[in-house]
């Protein structure tokens, strides 16, 4: 019998919660959360504040951690296009040439063995940046609206899966050559993973059309998964006790559990008031568990 219980629940109530990463800080799991305020707030698992930054940019709406020889750094996109980064300690600083409109998403790729992070925005573009540089090696246009990125090794090939305004996803490779471009949802996919499933790659998707559906990596559609009642903002993949489900979560603030194989909704919970704008695994007093995250704040489930 499965069901959802919160174990964790911190409160934001200064401004909004806009985007939010779980990452590993200080040698322990850490959640970041960037605000409207242009703030970057880092919490540990028992929700005491482990860093604060505040930002010379606009509203946060994108992160990515990304370490380098022993150094954290945070990426930080904002609504106002500028892409900041921010050190565990010392100055952030503003990095040039990058979108002229709204960040929207980060991943990486491994190009030339060394972890490079890729942005996304508004503008349509997919840009590869250089850590060691701080410089883009790569501008892809897209033509739309960028709203997830995803990296992934499909056939050997480093590549990068872009979920657009339009309802495509679109891979290419790391030169910005289109491998596979396919109608994924009716209206903008909103959120974008690729998961091992039977030693296959599947691509895991959720839409404002409403549902929640699986690819294989040439586009042929596998699955859907369709009681939403509203936008499906986030998905994840998740083992429990060796049984994979999907857990999505609406622009309600619905959590859903779905069981992979019968593709049934196994249970439901209203996990926030709010939209949840993201979902991650995390390891919490010893039991895989789930994040949620909404505008205002960061619930743990089990």
């Amino acid at each position: 019998m499965y069901a959802l219980t919160k174990v964790f629940n911190y409160k934001h109530a200064k401004n909004k919660i806009l985007s939010s990463i779980v990452l590993s800080w200080s040698n322990q799991s850490a959640i970041a959360y960037g605000t409207e305020n242009s703030e970057i707030i880092i919490i540990d698992l028992s929700g005491e504040k482990q860093a604060e930054y505040k930002l010379k940019s606009g509203a946060i709406s994108a992160l990515f951690h990304l370490e380098l020889n022993g150094k954290n750094f945070i990426v930080a996109g904002s609504e106002n296009d500028t892409i900041t980064v921010q050190p565990d300690s010392g100055e952030a600083f503003e990095l040039k040439g990058g979108h002229n409109s709204d960040v929207t998403c980060f991943t990486s790729v491994v190009h030339n063995n060394l972890i490079h992070f890729v942005s996304g925005g508004y503008d349509g573009s997919i840009l590869v940046w250089d850590p060691i540089t701080w410089k883009t090696i790569n501008r892809i246009k897209s033509g739309c609206q960028i709203m997830s990125l995803v990296g992934s090794i499909i056939n050997g090939k480093q590549v990068i899966l872009s979920g657009e305004l339009d309802g495509t996803i679109k891979i290419y490779d790391v030169c910005g050559d289109l491998v596979v471009k396919f109608q994924a949802h009716t209206e903008s996919v909103l959120t974008l993973r690729v998961i091992r499933r039977n030693d296959n790659l599947v691509v895991l998707t959720g839409g404002m059309d409403g549902y929640v559906k699986t690819f294989s990596t040439d586009g042929t559609l596998l699955a859907e998964y369709s009681a939403h009642s509203d936008f499906v903002r986030s998905v994840l993949d998740f083992d429990q006790n060796g049984k994979l489900v999907l857990i999505s979560g609406e622009e309600s603030g619905t959590l859903r559990v779905w069981d992979v194989d019968s593709k049934s909704l196994i249970t439901s919970a209203q996990g926030h008031e709010s939209a949840i704008k993201n979902l991650r695994s995390v390891v919490f007093k010893g039991n895989a568990s789930v994040v949620s995250v909404c505008k205002s704040e960061i619930n743990i489930w089990n």
